[in-house]
Formats: structure tokens, C-alpha cells, sequence
């Protein structure tokens, strides 16, 4: 199976270490040896009602066996080179923090929440709240996880007590660090956190339904199943904007697998769909791509301005926020289909209120029409609740508390109107679309 080559990557990383004065312990099979004859309090718990040797051994094992399963499909895991910490359950919380830093900016914390408040979604925060609220959840549904900055599987102190999730939470750790290892760096080219919110999710998604897709079918192969059975996903987690897991992803790497098997998975690593759109749609693969879309600069008459975040959210972070909104699964991906492109700019200014204008771009006049009213301020009482005009597929909206800033804002945008061409396709794929059952949330 061709790979590109990661060795200066990890050498760097290995220097790293050394820098900040973190302590290599040994391997991840001579950390596990270390923790079965030094019971301590970062070692597991007894597994199959035997001491601590045997937990640990048994992990050793199921840790060697998986590795072998993955390794079969082509996807060797240099077992060598991994560390295995275990912590308490409340001691996941760096998995989580690393995890979130290097799917997402940092201002995109900041601009979903203000999103959040102009779409009056409880409850209002920052976006340091925000955050903090993403890493949380995650930190409770991690069993394991990968720190790909330290080569280091990190497993929870109560995950042996949990035997066919552990094996699953194991085989994604392990597919993780084999991306990392394999194709290029985690954080560097698997994962792109520096992209718009759309292109990040993209990533995401192939990843997780990549390392997801292996593990389900590796569950099912040890239970004599035929195929693999979907897992379940922590509902905590579903249709938030903590964005975790992508259960499209794992759909679309399985299409991908059908067709092409594992090279075209692999494949598309290299060459990403252009739109997490193209992700949710099975036929809208390869075929409805995104309009470009720009937003103009900030009025010179509004006063100084400073732009802090510049995106395009794509449908699948739209159709999350709408079920925080309160929408239902129907309505929340009826709403959200039909995304064409959009462009979202928030700027602050120096009273440190916060502005957002959001052009989105549509495949028919009605979706554009169900996307505005489905952002419309459900009161007059929220000031920053969006202000919309809609000019056929396009919808424009501004939230700002002032309204001469807001009015400003729809003169400029008003003049720098585009023309946008019609793909008679988009259409058609996307009553198509509709006319699917409702997905649960994802």
C-alpha cells in the first residue's frame, strides 16, 4: 500500500520532546509490562476479574492482535514508536484539548459562538465558553485517544471494565496514529485546522470515518459478523457544534471502499471532496461543487473596524447549528440542503461589539427562502439577531447591534453583487436529496 513518507516529521517531533523536557518511558508494550508490575495510580484496573498483571496483559495483547487486523488491510502500525498512558476519567481532558486544537481555529470558537447568539441558542457564551464546553463533552465520551504531538495512546482507567467498546476505541486510537505515521503528520496533513470550517470538516470526516470504518469492520470480522455494524455514537456529542464524531464520514469511506477499495480511501486523503456537501450526498460526489463567494470590505463610513475571523461553514456546520437552534432533523437538513457556498466575516469593533455578515449562496430559489427563514430572529427582543434581505439564491444577513453599522453593511452589499452562473444539476441533485429519509443527527 503506497504511503507518503513522514521520517523528518517524526524526527523533528522526537527532538521536540526532548526539548520540553518530556520523559520517554519506553514503548507502548514495555509501558504496558511497566504498569502490569507497578501498580500504581495511572494503572488499569483488573480486566476479566484477574490483578493487575493480567489487565495489563490483556491489553498487551488486544493492543498486538488489533494492530495485526489493521495491518492485514494494508495499514501497518509501528507499535515500537507508541506510548500508553492510562488516566482517570476526569484526566482526559489534554486527549480532548489536543483533539479540538487541531481540528479547529481559534477564532472559529469565537465566531460560532456570536452565531449562536445572533441564532438565539442557549445558552450564551463566548468563545471561550464555547470551547470549554466542546472539550468537556468530548473528555467524557473518550474512552481512548491519541496525542499525536507526544506518540501516546491514552486510555481510561475504567475502559477495560468495557470490553467490546475498549477493542473499538483501541482500533480508532490505533488508525490515528497509523494516519499519523503514515500519511504525512495528524496535525499537519491529515487534519486541517488553519482551513475554513468546511474544508476542516472534510478532513475530519475522513479521518474519523476512516479510522471508524476499520474498526467497525474489524468488530464485526471478531464476532463472526459479515458486516460491519455501525457504532454507536454518544449522543451528547450529536448535532452540536463540537463536531465529533462525523458519522457521514464513516458512510462515505465505506462507499469509497465499495467502489475503490482501500486505495481510493487512502486516496482521498490527497484529493479531499471540495465540500463537505459532497460528503452527505452520495450524488452529489464529484459532480455539485461550491460557488466562490467574497465578502466586500468593511464600509468606510461604519467607523474602524477590526476582522477577526474570515470562513465558509459549509452544510454540514448549517445544519448543526439549526438543530441547536431547537429545529428538528427534518427541518434542521431540508434547511441546510441546498448550500451552494457561503462566506462568513466577523469583525469587532471598539465599543467590543462583535458584527457578523454571512452571504450564503443556494442551488434554488426555495432553498434560499427556507435557509432565511430558518435564521430569521424568532423576536425582536435579540439586537443581534440577523438582519436578512434574500436576492434570489442569495441570502444576505447581518448581525450587529447597531443599526447604522447594519445598514452600511447592506449598501456595500448590495453594490457588490455577483452574478452567479446556474449548474441545472445542483437542482436536480438536491431534490434528490430531499426526497431522502431525514438523517439522524450527525
Amino acid at each position: 500500500m503506497q504511503s507518503m513518507q513522514a521520517g523528518p516529521r517524526r524526527d523533528r517531533r522526537r527532538a521536540q520532546r526532548g526539548a520540553h523536557g518530556w520523559t520517554r518511558r519506553g514503548t507502548l508494550l514495555a509501558a504496558l509490562a511497566l504498569a502490569a508490575c507497578r501498580p500504581d495510580g495511572n494503572t488499569p484496573p483488573p480486566g476479566g476479574g484477574g490483578g493487575g498483571t493480567k489487565g495489563a496483559t490483556s491489553v498487551q495483547q488486544l493492543i498486538i492482535d488489533l494492530s495485526g487486523e489493521i495491518a492485514r488491510f494494508g495499514f501497518p502500525v509501528e507499535l515500537k514508536s507508541l506510548l500508553m498512558e492510562t488516566r482517570k476519567p476526569e484526566d482526559m481532558r489534554e486527549v480532548a484539548e489536543t483533539y479540538v486544537g487541531i481540528v479547529r481555529k481559534p477564532s472559529s470558537h469565537e465566531a460560532f459562538a456570536q452565531l449562536r447568539r445572533a441564532l438565539e441558542v442557549p445558552p450564551l457564551t463566548n468563545g471561550a465558553g464555547l470551547r470549554a464546553g466542546i472539550v468537556q463533552m468530548l473528555q467524557s465520551a473518550t474512552l481512548v485517544g491519541y496525542l499525536h504531538d507526544r506518540d501516546t495512546i491514552v486510555m481510561r482507567t475504567d475502559a477495560l471494565e468495557l470490553r467490546g467498546p475498549l477493542e473499538h476505541a483501541l482500533t480508532r486510537a490505533l488508525m490515528f496514529a497509523y494516519m499519523d505515521q503514515s500519511l504525512g503528520g495528524l496535525a499537519t496533513s491529515v487534519l486541517d485546522a488553519q482551513s475554513t470550517s468546511d474544508t476542516a470538516l472534510v478532513r475530519q470526516c475522513l479521518a474519523e470515518g476512516f479510522a471508524t470504518y476499520v474498526a467497525d469492520t474489524i468488530h464485526a470480522s471478531r464476532r463472526n459478523r459479515n458486516e460491519a455494524v455501525p457504532t454507536n455514537v454518544p449522543a451528547a456529542l450529536l448535532g452540536t457544534h463540537a463536531s465529533v464524531p462525523c458519522a457521514p464520514g464513516t458512510s462515505h469511506v465505506a462507499r469509497l471502499h465499495a467502489s475503490g477499495g482501500w486505495q481510493a480511501v487512502l486516496t482521498a486523503f490527497a484529493q479531499p471532496p471540495t465540500s463537505i456537501e459532497q460528503i452527505l450526498h452520495a450524488n452529489k460526489f464529484e459532480k455539485d461543487f461550491p460557488v466562490h463567494v467574497e465578502l466586500p470590505y468593511w464600509p468606510e463610513d461604519a467607523g474602524d473596524a477590526e476582522q477577526i475571523h474570515d470562513d465558509v461553514l459549509g452544510e454540514l456546520a448549517i445544519e448543526r447549528l439549526l438543530r441547536e437552534r431547537g429545529y428538528d432533523d427534518a427541518t434542521a437538513s431540508q434547511a441546510a440542503t441546498g448550500w451552494d457556498g457561503d462566506r462568513l466575516g466577523m469583525w469587532r469593533v471598539p465599543s467590543g461589539e462583535s458584527v457578523i455578515v454571512w452571504r450564503s449562496v443556494w442551488d434554488r430559489d426555495e432553498d434560499a427562502e427556507q435557509f432565511a427563514g430558518a435564521i430569521a430572529p424568532f423576536t425582536k427582543s435579540e439586537p443581534r439577531g440577523f438582519r436578512i434581505v434574500r436576492r434570489g439564491r442569495m441570502v444576505d444577513a447581518v448581525s450587529a447591534e447597531s443599526e447604522d453599522i447594519a445598514t452600511k453593511w447592506y449598501v456595500v452589499l448590495q453594490d457588490a453583487l455577483d452574478t452567479l452562473g446556474i449548474e441545472p444539476t445542483d437542482a436536480v441533485s438536491t431534490r434528490e436529496a430531499e426526497a431522502e429519509p431525514a438523517p439522524r443527527p450527525r
